[in-house]
């Protein structure tokens, strides 16, 4: 196996949890998801190379009125 390859089954890959929990390694010094439908919501565990970081989807408030919008106005086209 090359090089690369054995570095990329090494890696951390993200990955879904049973409970709906994105888990990612991430640089440390990237920004935290804060804003929009993807926010971290637990604290990172932090490592010598990388965070690993827990991220969950937030519905945004206004979804339901979008669906709708689109449904009265799909004999448009």
């Amino acid at each position: 196996m090359s090089e690369t390859d054995q570095a990329f089954h090494k890696s951390v890959k993200p990955d879904w949890t049973s409970d709906g929990t994105l888990v990612y390694a991430i640089a440390g010094n990237a920004p935290v998801l804060q804003d929009g439908v993807l926010v971290n919501y637990k604290k990172s565990v932090v490592s010598e190379s990388k965070d690993v970081r827990f991220a969950r989807f937030i519905p945004a408030a206004d979804v339901s009125m979008v669906c709708t919008t689109v449904e009265k106005h799909a004999d448009i086209i």
